[in-house]
């Protein structure tokens, strides 16, 4: 989805007017984890001035909490996913997928499997893992463009792999649906990769 950072009432609402399109206002100093304004989220702003005034009441609601604020086009309602990039001290990097948004964490754990990651990793990680209910139906309908999460789930994986500096990353939400899968809002942190800790000793 479409983004941009805006420092101000005025750089928000420009931002709209050149995307044409429902957007969503965030505050990137929160770690956001609700729908509403208090929450630093803004969604389904229609145009420019009501963005510029969800802006101007974030700003007085927030602070700089607000900031790096981002306008980002709306994208349709769809599946909520979390895809994380994780570091293991025995495996190396690891690849997790669960329901993401608001539901991330409160169902149980996320299925992982070790990178790197292939054509058959993926496919079971969307169609076998937590998330296949809300993907696939028991009777075999497909409900969204899996081919399009499981491309997400390899470009993210290589990444991981081509970048050892890349610590932990977070794609939440990712929002799947029939037309395909769209990466909403992602956090990236870098850093010497974790030691492998040596085998232990029998003694």
């Amino acid at each position: 989805a479409e983004a941009a950072e805006v420092a101000s009432a005025d750089e928000a609402a420009a931002t709209a007017e050149r995307l044409a399109r429902p957007v969503a206002l965030k505050a990137g100093g929160l770690a956001r984890r609700g729908r509403s304004e208090a929450a630093g989220v803004a969604l389904d702003l229609q145009g420019p001035e009501e963005v510029r005034a969800a802006f101007e009441r974030m700003s007085r609601a927030l602070g700089e909490r607000l900031f790096p604020a981002v306008v980002q086009e709306m994208v349709r309602p769809g599946a909520d996913l979390l895809v994380a990039i994780e570091q293991s001290h025995v495996f190396g990097p690891v690849l997790a997928l669960g329901p993401g948004g608001v539901s991330a964490g409160a169902t149980g754990p996320p299925a992982r499997r070790v990178l790197p990651l292939t054509d058959l990793d993926a496919a079971g990680l969307v169609r076998e893992g937590p998330v296949a209910p809300m993907l696939v139906t028991e009777e075999g309908e497909v409900l969204v463009d899996v081919e399009a999460v499981e491309a997400v789930l390899l470009r993210l994986a290589r990444l991981a792999s081509d970048r050892p500096e890349l610590v932990d990353l977070r794609a939440n939400p990712v929002i799947a649906s029939p037309d395909g899968a769209v990466v909403v809002d992602v956090t990236v942190r870098v850093g010497p990769p974790p030691r492998a800790r040596p085998p232990a000793r029998l003694r």
